[in-house]
């Protein structure tokens, strides 16, 4: 969702990416999906409609598509209000907060007031999400990881209790209808949006449905009991997304059900659904590599709930984009088999979420899957696609070599065109479908990409080791496979669940092993210098000093080969620190010298703790040196 907003609305009014992380969410709350916001409102007539008027929801489950072999459940979320004083167990009541308003820096705290509509841009964005302008909308942010909990109670000052009848008098906002404080999708741009994401399958059991769980809001219950126009289906539920209605309508439906009508006219998904079944049906010609033959009904399929491709570094020649995969660490960690399935065979059917746009014709050209398989160091990676002309495939080879650590692509070494699209695509899916592995396969190993650039140009790994981040859960029924998180819930990489994914194993005996395990056969410079960093401060708390000054030699001849200039003054420094305890005292002076003066030169002094401490190691050692100063 933030993604989607952040691209697609908040730039048009001039809001940076960082604070579309608060904007997004806070935002699209207001149309269903939860958040840690609380909806509030300043007005006290759209406080009164919220509290005369009940909020009510249903899980529908509408047949979906004419070909009897896909036709599928699909899965919406409609919602109505009730009069209170149609429900004799109603007691509205008005609550009322105290609480500061967000200042707009940095991010809001607990219990702080966000009010969109008090700033420029958000009034622009109430153009394009009335719904927001017409409830007069804020929220209270709710942290979740707050001392007390996320609890609200304590910003809470009344509570006013309203006895029913009760008289609405002049209260004019109070009396207006659902469709006034609830624009219609053609009168919402935001919600006729998010109401257009695609639905795309989900299982257990198989249906289609929508990523983003936004309700249909209609102006009145949807009349199922008794009505000659709708049918309800056996093993029809109560309503719950675990068991939803099932209905058939005999003729276009009006009122309510026209509505409805209405707005699924707006959804789409994406066909066929799922494709690998589709493909597999088709008897697809295996992929020979290395004299091996392999074929698609054999493959480890990995079908993921969120996007990957849109949310990891591209494969362009900068810094930010294929510098940003540790590309020599990717086959490193790898399981042989995963849910029953060799690593070596593996079909990703892209999320819709990756390429479904809003608004745009879900027949155009789209990558919808990749096919990967490795025998050795060669890997050949088939991209397959579907557009107006069909579904059709490209297959592009590559060679690892264990020397440089890069994926090499076989063929021509210039391309132009469609050609040059394919291959960097192809490149992207591998990178892609080994970072995958790495996740779903247990035990620590390096990460698949660098967390971030310090000064533009140097990378910071995080983690040092990752552990594994995804959980195989395979479909009852099927051999579709989908990753989840640690905790069960959906897979976000990287942490692998809401936590934080730790630097290092929490055991410090596993975490010395570990690095002494992979330091030897990493490749990649800017991580071997990191890792290097902390290998040698391992050692040097256990007084191996003559393995850490090993370990920091190495580590800084990877720093300074890669340039990363704050790398080498904390190695340098290290260094210094090792010298020193061993009494090597005139080397240790220089190393940590040669340290100051890099962080100097970087301008890192004025707040860098590094600093500090490197300044008076080397004024006790030039106090220890006496007569040996020179």
């Amino acid at each position: 969702m933030s993604l989607f907003v952040a691209r697609r609305v908040l730039p048009q009014v001039g809001i940076d990416y960082a604070v579309a992380q608060l904007w997004a969410p806070a935002l699209v709350q207001h149309y269903g999906p939860g958040s840690h916001y609380l909806d509030v409102t300043r007005d006290i007539e759209v406080a009164l409609w919220f509290a005369m008027n009940v909020y009510r929801e249903s899980w529908l489950a509408l047949k979906e598509g004419k070909d009897v072999e896909t036709i599928r459940d699909h899965y919406n979320l409609v919602a109505w209000f009730t009069k209170a004083s149609a429900d004799p167990d109603c007691a509205p009541i008005i609550y009322a907060f105290d609480v500061e308003v967000w200042d707009g820096i940095a991010w809001p705290e607990h219990g702080q007031l966000v009010e969109l509509l008090a700033s420029e841009p958000g009034r622009k964005l109430a153009q394009k999400a009335p719904r927001m302008h017409r409830q007069q909308a804020a929220l209270i942010y709710s942290d979740p990881h707050h001392i007390d909990g996320p609890n609200l109670d304590d910003k809470l000052v009344a509570a006013f209790n309203l006895t029913m009848p009760f008289n609405l008098g002049g209260a004019k906002t109070a009396k207006k209808s659902v469709e006034h404080l609830f624009p219609p999708a053609h009168k919402d741009e935001l919600y006729k949006s998010l109401i257009a994401y695609p639905s795309y399958s989900m299982f257990e059991p198989l249906r289609l449905e929508q990523p983003i769980p936004v309700p249909l809001v209609l102006s009145r219950k949807l009349n199922v009991d008794g009505s000659w126009n709708v049918r309800v289906l056996p093993k029809s539920g109560k309503g719950s997304h675990s068991d939803p209605l099932r209905l058939k309508f005999t003729r276009s439906p009006f009122s309510a059900g026209s509505q409805l009508f209405r707005y699924l006219s707006l959804t789409r998904h994406i066909t066929p659904s799922p494709l690998y079944a589709w493909l597999l049906a088709g008897n697809p010609e295996p992929i020979e590599l290395s004299s091996e033959a392999f074929r698609l009904e054999d493959a480890l399929v990995l079908m993921p709930e969120t996007p990957l491709w849109t949310t990891t570094a591209s494969v362009e020649d900068t810094a930010a984009g294929l510098g940003m995969w540790l590309q020599p660490e990717l086959p490193i960690g790898i399981a042989r088999e995963i849910a029953g399935r060799s690593t070596d065979n593996v079909y990703v059917e892209i999320c819709p979420l990756d390429f479904g746009e809003p608004g745009e014709s879900t027949e155009k050209d789209l990558l919808r899957a990749v096919w990967v398989v490795k025998a050795g160091d060669d890997y050949a990676v088939t991209l397959v696609r579907r557009g107006p002309p069909g579904t059709y495939s490209v297959t592009v080879r590559y060679q690892y070599d264990q020397g440089t650590g890069i994926f090499n692509r076989r063929g021509p070494s210039t391309l132009d065109g469609a050609a040059k699209i394919f291959a960097a695509d192809a490149l992207k899916a591998l990178l892609l479908t080994r970072m995958l592995l790495k996740d779903l396969s247990p035990g620590n190993k390096p990460p698949a990409l660098y967390f971030m650039l310090v000064d533009g140009k140097n990378y910071a790994p995080h983690p040092l080791l990752q552990g594994q981040l995804a959980t195989p859960h395979l479909v009852a029924g099927t051999n579709y496979v989908i990753p989840k998180a640690l905790d069960g819930s959906p897979y976000l990489r990287a942490s692998g669940s809401p936590i934080d994914t730790p630097s290092l194993p929490a055991d410090p005996e596993e975490a010395f092993k570990e690095l002494q395990r992979f330091f030897p056969v990493i490749k990649s410079r800017d991580y071997l210098a990191w890792v290097g960093e902390s290998l040698a401060e391992m050692y040097a708390h256990r007084e191996n000093f003559d393995d850490a000054l090993k370990v920091v030699l190495t580590a800084f001849e990877a720093a300074s080969a890669g340039n990363s200039e704050v790398m080498m003054a904390r190695l340098q420094i290290l260094k210094g620190k090792i010298l020193a305890a061993m009494g090597h005292l005139a080397e240790a002076g220089g190393a940590l010298l040669a340290g100051i003066k890099l962080l100097d030169d970087l301008g890192l002094t004025a707040s860098d703790r590094e600093y500090a401490d490197a300044s008076s190691l080397l004024e006790t050692v030039w106090n220890r040196l006496g007569s040996d100063r020179s």
